[in-house]
């Protein structure tokens, strides 16, 4: 029953906050007289290639800072004024809230606060350090050095480093990266 009540209390923090933010889209203040699921709607956009984010840092990831133009801790309001409305939004029991991008950025939040990026597809995103989707796994050895963690199954090669404050994942597929990985502690 307390694993229930806190799964409602998450899901209804999180509409509260999509809520506001697809007013925000919109150019107007969050109000209470609309219904949460119609706001939900709202937030999401149907384009079918990736947004031209606002930011001239949009393809630049810092594991210190931020991702694509967005700093760590950023709330969805942020990351919606960067990159514009999502193209589907993932809600689960435990209050994550993942902004789904086409082309394949997910920004994930938590009590409204960015904690996690996923970049994938985007073409031109590398790190500060120069390590860039399309790398092979020499140059990600090279770039990081050894890796902390190494997992390897069937669905491909997942490289995660460690560090303070945040862990960097780079998850490989046929050999090259497929996907760089922020998660911020």
């Amino acid at each position: 029953m307390a694993i229930l009540k806190f799964g409602l209390l998450a899901l209804s923090a999180v509409l509260v906050a999509v809520a506001g933010i697809a007013a925000t889209s919109r150019g107007e203040e969050p109000s209470g007289k609309t219904d949460y699921y119609e706001k939900l709607c709202q937030l999401v956009s149907s384009r079918r290639r990736p947004p031209a984010p606002a930011s001239s840092q949009a393809l630049v990831i810092d594991p210190q800072s931020a991702v694509a133009g967005v700093r760590r801790g950023a709330s969805c309001r942020d990351i919606v004024k960067v990159w514009g409305k999502p193209n589907r939004i993932n809600m689960y029991y435990d209050g994550v809230l993942d902004l789904c991008y086409y082309g394949g950025m997910v920004f994930s939040l938590q009590g409204n606060k960015l904690f996690r990026v996923n970049v994938q597809g985007i073409e031109g995103a590398r790190t500060v350090g120069g390590l860039a989707l399309g790398s092979t796994t020499e140059v990600v050895r090279r770039v990081m050095g050894k890796a902390t963690i190494v997992d390897e199954s069937a669905a491909g090669l997942d490289w995660t480093y460690k560090s303070r404050g945040h862990r960097l994942g780079v998850v490989f597929f046929a050999g090259k990266v497929a996907c760089i990985r922020i998660e911020w502690e």
